[in-house]
């Protein structure tokens, strides 16, 4: 591969960035890879995906028809934390 077609490549990826934590987790990735892109000649077409409680509060709905046909065929996205304690889920037990 030629530095030309290094720099005309450009990786489509999908993101759910989740609840609590994972919408900063998701957002360290991402800078990493930008990065990574700028070191090595690539670049990333980021998509967004909302899902699980955020979806919920913002949509009704733990995911939309749109965000799921937006990920058409790529591979599994990066995502971040999901549900909580005002979802059902209990917190992890502490270790003392």
């Amino acid at each position: 591969m030629t530095e030309a077609d290094q720099a005309a490549t450009v990786y489509r990826v999908a993101t759910i960035p989740g609840d609590g934590v994972g919408p900063e987790v998701v957002a360290a990735g991402r800078a990493v890879l930008d990065a990574a892109g700028r070191a090595f000649g690539f670049s990333i077409g980021w998509t967004e995906i909302a899902a699980g409680g955020k979806a919920i509060d913002e949509y009704g709905v733990a995911i939309r028809v749109k965000d799921v046909q937006a990920a058409g065929g790529a591979p599994p996205p990066p995502r971040g934390a999901g549900g909580g304690p005002q979802r059902g889920h209990p917190p992890p037990p502490r270790h003392t």
